[in-house]
């Protein structure tokens, strides 16, 4: 954040959207009852098709979740289509930290953003406790 905050000019402002865990997230990953069942199945197929004519496929699953350490381990698969023949494929684990809206502005305050407001998603209205998982954060310097 330090360093995002030095390319902003005298004034500048630091606009970013923020999902928050829920229950509504990707079909409850973060829920107790997931817990259980871990790994997550994988998600169904994402196809992108690309300029060169070949398609990727993209899933994720999550393999581990760790709420009070807040992180979770997402596995991603990529696959490389040509002309409908798989060429190559590609599987990749990552560690994603989790957050709170009060942390992430604690944050931006704490690197010298001197006013940092909460939105609902793509909103001017202030988010919903229990209700809005998607915020818009405004951060000014």
């Amino acid at each position: 954040m330090k360093r995002l905050k030095e390319h902003l000019i005298s004034g500048g402002k630091f606009i970013f959207d923020f999902y928050l865990p829920s229950n509504n997230s990707n079909k409850g990953e973060f829920s107790e009852e997931s817990q259980i069942n871990l790994p997550s199945k994988w998600s169904k197929p994402d196809f992108r098709d690309l300029a060169d004519k070949t398609s990727l496929s993209l899933q994720t699953r999550i393999l581990e979740f760790n709420l009070t350490e807040q992180y979770y381990i997402r596995e991603i698969r990529v696959e490389q289509y040509k002309n409908k023949i798989l060429v190559a494929k590609e599987q990749r684990q990552i560690r994603l930290n989790i957050y709170l809206k009060n942390e992430v502005e604690l944050i931006l305050k704490s690197v010298g953003f001197s006013e940092v407001k909460i939105f609902s998603g793509l909103t001017d209205k202030e988010p919903i406790p229990s209700k809005d998982y998607y915020l818009m954060f405004e951060a000014s310097l």
